[in-house]
């Protein structure tokens, strides 16, 4: 079963993500269509949330926010809160970030564990020809 990745890497990922997308999104003409740009950071805060750890979503929800009021709806770096658009904004990237998260967590739960004695070919002939002796194992004692 993989665990998420630490906080740390988390935000570091996010904060990554959050630059190259508001840079892409600008360059691409993003303060035309706000509305397909904020679907582009609930995407970003989906994949972060499915791939980190929920303590990191609240964070990573809010600095996802503040680069698209910043850089998008504000255009020269300015935040201002526009009143409850904003709140909803803020609520959508928080939801699909938790919502990532809660599925990772489910599919975490119900994905069976790697089985014990499974032995990874040592050879691609080996995936074709299953007749061919498996390597001996050395034995540490």
């Amino acid at each position: 079963m993989r665990e998420p990745a630490s906080i740390t890497t988390s935000l570091i990922a996010a904060f990554a993500g959050a630059i190259a997308l508001t840079v892409v999104l600008a360059a691409t003409g993003g303060t035309h269509r706000l509305g397909v740009d904020l679907v582009a950071y609930a995407a970003l805060a989906a994949a972060t949330g499915a791939w980190g750890r929920v303590p990191a979503i609240p964070l990573t929800s809010v600095m996802y926010w503040l680069f698209y009021a910043g850089f998008l709806v504000g255009r020269h770096g300015t935040v201002q809160w526009h009143g409850a658009i904003d709140g909803w904004r803020l609520a959508m990237i928080a939801a699909a970030g938790l919502g990532a998260a809660f599925v990772a967590w489910i599919w975490r739960l119900v994905s069976p564990a790697p089985v014990a004695g499974l032995r990874i070919p040592d050879s691609p002939a080996e995936l074709f020809d299953p007749d061919l002796p498996a390597a001996p194992v050395p034995h540490r004692g």
